[in-house]
């Protein structure tokens, strides 16, 4: 009682102080004189303050700047033509609240007015105009209306019976997403001064019934109208369902604040003019006698009164262990309360997060074909904007449905991934949900980010800030299908996504938690096992020929990723690398290497599912395999460049390095790979195919034998299994190839007890392109027999296996050295007798050293009974050689000495020297002896005589 006298005070105040204003502004400009608003309990006036609660009505009022003419009548100051008022967020109109009038302008101009049931009735409107001179002051009933084109609701109301006037309720979808009321082309005519509209809270509630019908030209009720028994007839009731139309905001405001309702308008005579307004939520006149009688602003209050019981289902597509998935997310809500009269609707979500379960994470295969939707795109998102005028098409990654009960139809639409790192969050993911109606002008948008785990790739989604819209079911779906979105746990059991979700009305207390259990079943033992293939070889399968050299490495779907690949090739498939830059240093590092270090391109497939996402892809950035320097104790390493682009992703570039070693006995060469990435940012990487292909004109070389080989190895996971590969190599056509190497040998014939003697072999190969050598075998003539004092100190195997030059001085008994085309310096190195278990002899082993590389050529010797010394290399490298030459020098500790001199007869080496094609030459090659003495000439006179005598022998023969 006191509340509602306090109310008729102020009133009264109010009105003598804007009687006051009025009376004494001779002019003004067009604007707005004063703006106000009340949602109240009760026909006492008393605010209504319940969070989610059901106001008995909310009142608008308008005062536009008027003056009075000499004769005291009030006139606008200009004519309003657009009105456009916006409620603080959360307070909601439901449309579906009454009927909607159908037949509003049906009678229209017959005098009889609107034409409108009483059940569609939703509140009242009182305006004040200039009526020719006057005020004039009429009140009508404020109907729902069929929504106009683009709106999702209208109402509707008359003056002064032949003026109908239209309210458009919508949506402020670019901004917090409360309601907003507008009003166009006011007639110019009617000169409003003053208007109020009052909407009802239930407006099927009798206890409005005698405000009901069509009130006229005075501010008269219902009851009055009866009671007198004159004037129009007011509806008894409504006939309509009893159901909420307005609802408050369910989050509350701290004491001494309240929600701001703002206003904008601008006039017909000014069109450049337009002036704004607001008031907030019971905040009372600003003047001591309204503040002393009404208190402090407030908004919504009782909290604790409004309930949040979200329901959340969170379910993959399929339950398959590690198979590419959809998900379908659902978040319901109780609508009961909101539909209740006296209820309290429930809190709508502010703020969801929702962790997947640990092993689901984002698939990489997804990415094929994806694109990513830009702000600019996103802004250009609206109601009525087509497929793809907007975000892309190619950005949709799933679809989205909301329920609710504020329309009489589902609110559909699409989900996007937004841009990398051109969002909001400036995030790797992020998502955005955009549900529309065209036909109802209703747009909902949402943005969330999405947060992998770096280490793991566990995905958190959060969604803040969401609309204070109240809705009963949001479904999401995710796409699903072999490029399916995620990717399920690999292994089998139960896991759980978890959800907590936090109310408007509680935004700082604990979040409501929910858990999602998921069964993966499936084949289970995929994820243990590890069985990746290997298929390699070259194009051109011609013996000695250049050739683009391929390596594919594939791994099935669903088993242990790849970590690591170590891979041997076939014996003879080489690399030249004379003339080619090598990559060093920061630029190996960072895979910024030079482009004439390039020597081919990988391929790379990611992802989950029967179809990867392919690295890389059209318009990217391609891929590089550059030629490196020594890298993890190798001469040399390839460093691999793989800028990870698919789709609308850019992880950065991946760089892998990999050691190259050459084998010391065959030279057959070996590529060991740093451990391969296995996520990036967050986005695990499964790969199912790695694909090498050296394809640098001139650089990779046949071998020149024929015989079948493999390229084998062996490959690791990422749980540390260990699988062995190997792909089936062979050559062809090894006949064609020349073989015509030249062999000389030379010796000093000043040679000793105490130096031994010396010999010198030199093997110059053919032209380019002729088959390697495979081995060679001589025999040493009597005369240049071992020396046996030095085989006695021959180092130890041991010794030489773990490093030669530790072997004792006097067991190095010369040195080698080898000229290749295939490196930029020549092999060089010394020569040692080393001692080997139980052989008889000890072996001459040449130590060849050169651009990081060693070869060690063994040479098995053997003296016969008769003490001839051969040497078989039985295993030379099956490489090109320009030439090979090895010095056995005499000295102190000489491998040969001297039987007799070296002079008296020529010096005949038998050599055999067979070719990687099996191409043989055998010879008799003639040692050459420098220093021997020069044979003395016979006198001329004896000469003649001998001459002489042969010619008379032969006269008497005849």
């Amino acid at each position: 009682m006191r509340r509602a006298l306090a109310s008729a005070v102020c009133v009264i105040a109010v009105s003598a102080l804007l009687a006051g204003v009025w009376a004494s502004v001779a002019t003004a400009a067009f604007g707005v004189a004063t703006f106000d608003g009340q949602v109240v309990a009760n026909p006492a006036g008393d605010p209504f303050t319940q969070a989610g609660g059901h106001p008995e009505a909310a009142t608008v009022s308008i005062d536009l700047n008027a003056r009075r003419d000499t004769y005291g009548n009030l006139t606008p100051d200009g004519s309003l033509r657009n009105v456009l008022v916006d409620l603080p967020a959360g307070f909601i109109g439901n449309p579906t609240a009454t009927p909607a009038c159908a037949t509003f302008l049906d009678n229209y101009g017959t005098g009889n007015g609107v034409n409108c049931p009483g059940s569609t009735q939703v509140g009242v409107a009182r305006t004040t105009y200039d009526a020719n001179g006057g005020v004039g002051t009429f009140s009508a009933p404020v109907y729902s209306l069929l929504p106009a084109a683009g709106y999702p609701a209208s109402f509707g109301f008359d003056v002064a019976g032949n003026t109908p006037i239209t309210l458009n309720g919508q949506i402020r979808s670019d901004g917090d997403y409360g309601l907003r009321v507008s009003v166009v082309n006011i007639p110019q005519a009617l000169a409003v001064v003053r208007t109020v509209v009052t909407f009802w809270g239930v407006p099927a509630d009798p206890s409005h019934d005698d405000e009901r019908g069509y009130f006229g030209n005075s501010i008269v009720s219902c009851a009055q109208i009866k009671s007198t028994g004159g004037g129009i007839p007011c509806s008894s009731s409504a006939q309509g369902q009893v159901k909420p139309f307005l609802t408050n905001p369910t989050g509350c405001t701290a004491a001494g604040v309240g929600l701001q309702t703002r206003l904008h308008v601008d006039s017909w005579d000014h069109p450049t003019q337009s002036a704004d307004a607001s008031f907030v939520s019971h905040d009372p006149p600003g003047f001591p006698l309204a503040r002393a009688l009404w208190g402090e602003p407030q908004g919504p209050t009782g909290c604790d009164q409004v309930s949040f019981q979200p329901a959340v289902g969170i379910a993959p597509t399929t339950t398959a262990a590690g198979a590419p998935t959809g998900l379908d997310v659902s978040i319901g809500f109780p609508t009961d309360g909101l539909l209740n009269p006296t209820g309290v609707a429930q809190s709508n979500l502010k703020r969801a997060v929702v962790t997947l379960p640990a092993g689901m994470s984002v698939n990489a295969a997804s990415a094929d074909g994806l694109g990513g939707c830009a702000p600019g795109e996103y802004a250009a998102e609206t109601a009525s904007s087509a497929p793809g005028a907007g975000c892309p098409d190619a950005s949709k990654i799933g679809t989205v449905a909301i329920d609710t009960p504020l329309l009489g139809e589902q609110v559909r639409g699409s989900i996007f991934l937004a841009k990398q790192n051109d969002n909001p969050f400036h995030s790797l993911l992020a998502l955005y949900i955009v549900a529309k109606v065209p036909a109802r002008g209703v747009l909902v948008k949402l943005a969330g980010t999405v947060t992998p785990d770096p280490a793991s790739g566990q995905l958190t989604a959060t969604f803040d800030d969401n609309p204070q819209l109240p809705f009963g079911l949001l479904s999401l779906h995710f796409k699903e299908g072999p490029r399916g979105v995620l990717v399920n746990p690999s292994s089998c059991g139960t896991v759980s996504s978890h959800a907590e979700l936090t109310s408007y009305s509680a935004p700082d207390g604990a979040p409501a938690v929910s858990e999602s259990p998921l069964a993966v079943g499936g084949d289970c033992d995929a994820a243990a096992r590890f069985t990746p293939a290997l298929q390699a070889g070259v194009v051109d399968p011609r013996a000695g020929a250049s050739s683009t050299f391929t390596l594919d490495l594939s791994r099935p779907d669903g088993q242990q990723n790849v970590v690591g690949i170590d891979v041997t090739l076939p014996r003879g498939q080489l690399a030249k690398l004379r003339g080619l830059p090598l990559c060093t240093g920061d630029a190996a590092a960072s895979g910024d290497c030079p482009a004439g270090s390039q020597i081919g391109t990988t391929t790379v497939a990611v992802g989950a599912g029967s179809s990867p996402v392919y690295i890389p892809q059209p318009g990217k950035t391609p891929t590089a395999v550059f030629m490196g320097g020594p890298y993890n104790g190798a001469p040399f390493s390839l460093v691999i460049r793989v800028p990870a682009q698919a789709g609308p992703f850019d992880l950065g570039t991946v760089v892998v390095r990999a050691a190259v070693f050459v084998d010391p006995v065959d030279a057959h060469v070996r590529v060991v790979s740093d451990p391969l990435p296995q996520i990036l940012q967050g986005i695990p990487l499964r790969y199912q195919r790695i694909a090498i292909t050296i394809d640098r004109p001139g650089f990779m070389v046949n071998p020149t034998n024929c015989g079948v080989m493999s390229v084998g190895g062996t490959v690791t996971s990422s749980q540390g299994a260990r699988a062995g590969v190997g792909s089936r190599f062979q050559v062809g056509d090894c006949a064609r190839l020349p073989f015509s190497p030249r062999l000389t040998a030379s010796t000093t014939a000043h040679a000793s007890r105490a130096t031994g003697a010396g010999l010198d072999v030199k093997i110059v190969e053919g032209v380019e392109g002729e088959a390697n050598v495979h081995s060679v075998r001589v025999e040493l003539p009597k005369q240049l027999p071992s020396r046996l004092t030095t085989l006695q100190k021959a180092c130890v195997d041991s010794v030489f296996n773990a490093n030669p030059a530790a072997c004792p001085a006097a067991s190095v008994v010369g040195s080698g050295t080898a000229l290749t085309p295939i490196l930029d310096v020549p092999l060089t190195g010394p020569a040692y007798f080393v001692s080997h278990g139980g052989a008889a002899f000890p072996d001459l082993e040449v130590v060849l050293q050169g651009q990081g590389v060693t070869i060690v050529l063994d040479g098995a010797t053997f003296i016969s009974k008769q003490g001839v010394t051969s040497s078989t290399f039985g295993n030379v490298p099956d490489a090109p050689i320009v030439s090979f030459d090895l010095s056995l020098p005499a000295g102190p500790h000489s491998a040969l000495t001297a039987n007799g001199s070296l002079c008296s007869k020529a010096l005949q080496m038998p050599t055999s020297i067979v070719a990687q094609n099996g191409a043989q030459i055998r010879q008799q090659t003639r040692i050459k002896v420098s220093g021997c003495p020069k044979a003395k000439k016979a006198k001329k006179h004896k000469a003649k005589k001998h001459k002489q005598k042969m010619k008379k022998r032969g006269k008497d023969k005849r």
